[in-house]
């Protein structure tokens, strides 16, 4: 029997690479909704043809960033966690959590402090001298070797006046506080090795990029998810994106010439994983997702993105048009050959292993700041990168 809403694909390795399967997270977190502003969870997933993959909606009334945040799972349950989570990182990045900050005057002589890059890097200030002593400042630590030091408190929360361009990259929650780190590591690696392939809107591809035969699939969970989404007549397009270590970075695409709308006629979504199948199941869970947003009209600005311009049609616009003339020049199994990274489900030995990988490649300024509110104890944190690209408009 095919995979079906009712009859879903079995769970993945994507959702049981953590330390607690996703009903043990959703009992777990469950009575922390409230504190976090979560009033209700949809069920997206009907308003679409299956496509593999469950979407659902928690919504927060009082959102700063967002009020409402979609998640992606194989199962219901998953993609409520997905859902509940993404919601707990936004509430914490939008609560400033004035526990832990410090003026200039109040912290201890010779502590260090942020400084932006010499080579242009990393954030910039976005005010003088002046602003900076009266900014918050917040304790983080070098993941690489131990270090304490102090950074704008804008890095990880949303303030205002603020002293950087704060974002949500690298910000992740988790069932423990390793799972929570190493997912807003991989986040980093993933935006990373995509804004390394643009210069403004030109993709280049090069050495850099391959191209996936989706038909070579040899996970059977995985083919169940590409059968479904080619029996929707929905066309896949999975890219192997090269990064600066050696994990893997996929790049999901689905080109729809009968979309419900034109926003539905391209989607796009991306993953990064030390394992194949994980990192593509993400890409095209969250391409999934993505779609499914636009359905059900929670970013009213997506009709005003670039590659969707032609107002008649959008698979007659140049992105469509390119992805769709794209060949597969590497099969699974060639594909599964270019990572080294551990096949491994402990946060802890994976999360060790990258720091090493991107020590060795010239990274090693590796900054976490903790997030955590003990009233809810939910671990949530900033990963900040400064050697590693953001190119914001991407994403």
């Amino acid at each position: 029997m095919p995979p079906t809403r009712e009859n879903p694909t079995p769970v993945a390795a994507s959702e049981i690479q953590r330390s607690r399967k996703p009903e043990e997270t959703l009992r777990w977190i469950s009575p922390h909704l409230k504190a976090v502003g979560i009033t209700r969870v949809a069920d997206l997933t009907r308003l679409d043809s299956w496509l593999g993959f469950h979407v659902f909606c928690a919504v927060r009334p009082r959102g700063v960033l967002l009020q409402s945040t979609t998640g992606k799972g194989t199962t219901a349950p998953a993609a409520t966690v997905s859902a509940l989570m993404e919601a707990t990182e936004q509430f914490h990045a939008e609560s400033a959590d004035h526990r832990r900050f410090r003026k200039p005057n109040s912290i201890p002589r010779g502590a260090a402090r942020w400084r932006s890059p010499a080579s242009g890097k990393g954030p910039r200030f976005m005010a003088g001298s002046a602003e900076r002593e009266i900014h918050p400042w917040v304790a983080g630590e070098n993941l690489h070797d131990g270090e304490r030091l102090w950074l704008p408190a804008s890095l990880a929360w949303f303030l205002e006046p603020t002293l950087v361009r704060t974002h949500t990259n690298g910000l992740a929650a988790g069932n423990d506080r390793p799972e929570a780190t190493l997912h807003g590591l991989y986040e980093l690696l993933e935006r990373d090795a995509v804004s390394r392939l643009t210069d403004g809107y030109r993709i280049h591809f090069g050495d850099r990029c391959r191209a996936i035969d989706p038909t070579t699939i040899e996970t059977p969970w995985l083919a169940t998810i590409r059968d479904a989404i080619r029996e929707a007549e929905v066309k896949l397009i999975l890219l192997r994106v090269q990064s600066i270590v050696p994990v893997h970075t996929c790049w999901a695409v689905l080109l729809d010439r009968r979309p419900h709308h034109r926003v539905t006629a391209f989607q796009a979504g991306y993953g990064t994983h030390t394992s194949l199948e994980v990192a593509a199941a993400r890409a095209i869970g969250e391409a999934v997702q993505a779609r499914l947003t636009a359905i059900h009209g929670a970013r009213d600005d997506l009709p005003d993105q670039a590659v969707f311009s032609d107002r008649d049609a959008a698979w007659k616009g140049p992105a469509y048009r390119f992805f769709e003339a794209l060949r597969p020049d590497i099969d699974w199994h060639q594909a599964t050959r270019l990572s080294t990274g551990p096949d491994s489900h402990s946060s802890d030995r994976v999360l060790a292993w990258m720091l090493d990988a991107l020590a060795a490649a010239g990274h090693d300024k590796i900054y976490r700041i903790e997030l955590t509110r003990p009233e809810i104890g939910v671990p949530v944190v900033k990963m900040i990168a400064p050697s590693l690209r953001y190119r914001r408009s991407l994403f």
